[in-house]
């Protein structure tokens, strides 16, 4: 603006004439004068330029104090946010990229960094196929069962399934898109509103209003027959301890349940049944003692059951079958009496 009006002025001292003189002084203007107003007006653009540093730096100060909360939490150790992890995936995600940007200290930061991280956990076709392959090709039953006092025990002859069967699933499931249905995971909306997953109603409004865009306490996370594969990442048992309702059921997961199972001290239904798990139930499931479903049917869990399964004195319902579990049932399971 000041460079036009000088121009402007210029213009009209000059309509008035002054000769070869006022021409010499208007070539000295053009070289001198024009070239400074022009760089003033450049130099009160600078901010700008300094706004884009703090940006910068912000960005840089906002993945320290994310990244710092996450693993002071424990929701994370910092050996995993190595490069290509599906935590440093799900910390980039939460950190520059979603487009919510919760700031670092807010409630419900952990639980969509938590959701993120199973997100990512669980786009790894490769390794399903792995494991698949592996598990049908390896696993066998125990040569014998140890009761004890130097007794053993021949184990059932397991009927194994008709070949190809086992294999067969697996190649269905990999051939089918993984997450069948991903609406809203990952987007800009609040985690409510993401597939599979509800909330407590907010105040003034239905208690039967669960599923709406906003962030809030989660109760509820159901991928029943979502074609999920991956393993279960120990963040997700992360999300809050008042989830009350778990349904992995139907997937192509497969890998340990995580002992951090047990951190869901309020809920009350649990279904992992018909996927690919291994290992064994964790012991510290005993202390679910508001659980009163409990589905694990269709697996390879191995080994002895918990021995502590009659502290769940709610369960009313309890599958295991379709497994490879040994060992004696422990008489602590008399303490069921709501089993129906």
């Amino acid at each position: 603006l000041q460079c036009a009006l000088a121009i402007g002025s210029l213009f009209s001292w000059l309509g008035e004439g002054r000769g070869r003189r006022s021409c010499l002084l208007l070539s000295v203007i053009m070289v001198v004068v024009i070239p400074v107003l022009i760089f003033q007006s450049s130099s009160s653009d600078s901010p700008k330029s300094a706004e884009g540093m703090t940006n910068s730096a912000t960005s840089s100060k906002r993945y320290d104090l994310i990244s710092r909360r996450i693993a002071g939490s424990g929701v994370s150790y910092e050996t995993l946010f190595s490069e290509g992890s599906p935590q440093n995936k799900a910390l980039l995600w939460i950190t520059a990229e979603d487009p919510a940007q919760l700031r670092p200290d807010d409630e419900f930061l952990l639980a969509r960094y938590s959701l993120a991280v199973f997100y990512y956990a669980t786009h790894d076709d490769f390794m399903f196929q792995t494991t698949v392959m592996n598990l049908t090709t390896s696993t066998e039953p125990p040569e014998h069962v140890d009761l004890g006092d130097g007794e053993t025990l021949e184990p059932p002859q397991l009927q194994p399934p008709p070949e190809g069967e086992v294999e067969s699933f697996g190649d269905d499931l990999a051939g089918q898109p993984n997450w069948i249905n991903e609406q809203g995971w990952l987007s800009g909306r609040g985690y409510c509103l993401w597939h599979g997953v509800e909330c407590h109603h907010r105040p003034g409004t239905s208690v039967y209003d669960t599923h709406y865009d906003g962030n809030n306490g989660i109760i509820l996370l159901n991928m029943t027959e979502n074609n999920v594969r991956g393993k279960v990442p120990a963040e997700v048992f992360h999300i809050n301890t008042d989830l009350r309702w778990v349904s992995l059921s139907g997937n192509g997961f497969f890998g340990t349940v995580p002992t951090e199972l047990s951190m869901l001290t309020q809920l009350r239904y649990l279904s992992l049944a018909n996927n690919f798990f291994t290992g064994s139930l964790p012991n510290s499931i005993h202390k679910l003692t508001d659980l009163s479903r409990l589905y694990v049917d269709g697996n390879y869990f191995q080994g002895r059951l918990p021995a502590r399964l009659g502290d769940l004195s709610q369960l009313q319902s309890f599958s295991i079958y379709n497994n490879l579990f040994t060992g004696t049932i422990s008489p602590d399971i008399s303490k069921l009496r709501n089993l129906t």
